[in-house]
């Protein structure tokens, strides 16, 4: 009971302001690039662009950043951001995808294991 009249004073005290945005088109771009200066790159192009995203590839040894930026409703272009994970994916396909991670990952803990039984016989050996 207590809970309960705590979060209604808070309800109460609380006030929300939405504020509509005119309407804008996002313009995208791909850059894949090395990935030595990445850790100082980061919070630089954060704020050079409002919608950024770096997706990092450590065992390529690449980065690749998402230049994400707002332009006028009238610029060029459909408006479609055609991205393959919010397409509709079947089951069966989706359902396979999983179960090769978890055969993968399985499969690294086996290794994993192994890895560690040898090395202790070896150290045994000693």
């Amino acid at each position: 009971m207590i809970i309960y009249d705590t979060m209604l004073i808070c309800l109460s005290i609380l006030q929300i302001t939405l504020k509509l945005e005119p309407l804008f088109k996002r313009s995208i771009t791909y850059l894949t690039k090395n990935d030595s200066n990445l850790e100082g790159q980061i919070i630089a192009f954060g704020q050079q662009h409002e919608f950024a995203d770096i997706i990092w590839y450590p065992n390529q040894r690449k980065a690749v950043y998402r230049v994400d930026d707002r332009v006028p409703i009238d610029t060029l272009g459909n408006g479609v951001y055609d991205f393959i994970p919010f397409r509709s994916t079947p089951a069966i396909e989706l359902e396979l995808l999983r179960t090769a991670g978890e055969f993968c990952l399985f499969s690294y803990i086996i290794t994993t294991c192994l890895i560690q039984y040898l090395e202790n016989i070896n150290v045994r050996r000693r």
